[in-house]
């Protein structure tokens, strides 16, 4: 498979460094959409159909096991893109929208987080030509494509590949408890001296807690300096019949078994907020959602970029995956030479302090980053 990487450099050509933005709306709501959730999901459809609204919206579905129909067990997630910090802020100021967001009772189960992408501290890189994340934002429609060598593929790749690693470490001032454990426990040579925390693992479902919304707003009006951001993106949509035999009984065991250590094993990997999606639409008169179960994406914060390395390096199902994946998608694999239709592409930003904001309006515990409050406000 050849990787292929965007930098944002625009047919405008930026000079000043202007972030672009990425926003997450969430509605949760239990299996079936009840006519408050609707109302919710058709009003923000609305503020984003504005003149100065996102440059592409994208919808996808979070879900989980309800114990009964009325459980908050699903969550509807915008994914807003703009090209220009600058845009999202005029729209955010609207009359329009500022309305809107205000008026949310204590209950309402939405909330949103914003990430303001410096092209300084990202990196995106794709395996098709099918452009997915912020290359989808029209301005950026004609990006240029390099071709990463075989060579450039290699643990820390990803940090080499972000323009700013020559003059920024990416450090944060934390490591997870549970990390700096395993580290000790491997002789790791070199573990950085940072402030241990104790990171929070999902509840299990049978924890009565799962269901338990805290009412009012939880406002995070910054960031833990140098967090990152990481979303993956997974269409198997195109797959062959010689394709999918190959994935089933070679590759996706070893990447469900990395996704679920991800999700249920937080603090080991110093991750944040985890979450696993799939595309969506909505139906016409927003009654149901209409997932479409083989294109997948994840949104996971880490507590830093060297938290994701450690991480990927250290996890034996993450390393089994990617060799069995290039294994098969060689020159001399199976589905090598274009014959491989999946299609894989990875966005990663790193968020200093003022980069990152988020609200949760009357959400489940445990939310997104609702949890580390106090963490984040004192950081």
């Amino acid at each position: 498979m050849t990787f292929k990487l965007p930098l944002l450099a625009t047919k405008e050509s930026r000079s000043d460094d202007t972030p672009s933005v990425l926003a997450l709306f969430g509605v949760q709501h239990p299996e079936f959409l009840t006519p408050l959730k609707r109302n919710s999901i058709a009003a923000l459809r609305n503020i984003f159909a504005l003149g100065n609204g996102p440059g592409h919206v994208q919808i996808v579905l979070e879900s989980r096991q309800p114990r009964n129909s009325s459980s908050i067990c699903n969550t509807i997630i915008f994914q807003a893109f703009w090209f220009s910090s600058t845009d999202y802020e005029a729209w955010w100021q609207s009359a329009a929208v500022s309305s809107f967001w205000n008026s949310l009772e204590e209950d309402a189960g939405i909330w949103r987080e914003i990430m303001r992408i410096s092209p300084r501290r990202f990196m995106h890189a794709t395996g098709s030509t099918k452009k997915q994340g912020l290359a989808l934002v029209p301005e950026l429609a004609e990006v240029e494509y390099t071709d990463i060598v075989l060579q450039h593929k290699y643990w820390g790749i990803y940090r080499e590949r972000i323009p700013d690693h020559e003059s920024d470490d990416f450090e944060s001032a934390f490591i997870s408890q549970a990390q700096r454990k395993e580290m000790e426990e491997k002789e790791v040579k070199t573990i950085p001296d940072k402030k241990i925390l104790v990171l929070r693992d999902p509840p299990s479902s049978a924890d009565t807690s799962i269901d338990q919304v805290r009412l009012g707003r939880v406002v995070l009006p910054h960031g833990i300096n140098n967090m990152l951001y990481v979303w993956e993106f997974q269409d198997y949509s195109q797959m062959t019949e010689q394709e999918e035999e190959i994935w089933d009984k070679h590759i996706n065991g070893f990447v469900r078994g990395w996704m679920d250590s991800l999700d249920k094993e937080r603090s080991k990997h110093g991750v944040l907020s985890f979450r696993n999606t799939v595309l969506t639409q909505i139906d016409d008169d927003l009654t149901s959602t209409l997932p479409e179960s083989r294109i997948t994406s994840q949104f996971v914060f880490y507590l830093d970029l060297a938290a994701f390395e450690y991480s990927g390096k250290s996890t034996r199902d993450h390393f089994k995956a990617r060799m069995a994946f290039e294994q098969h998608h060689k020159s001399s694999g199976a589905l090598g030479m274009g014959k491989g239709r999946t299609q894989l592409s990875v966005e990663v930003g790193i968020l200093k302090r003022s980069d990152f904001e988020a609200e949760y309006i009357g959400c489940l515990d445990g939310t997104g980053l609702m949890g580390y409050k106090e963490l984040i406000d004192a950081a």
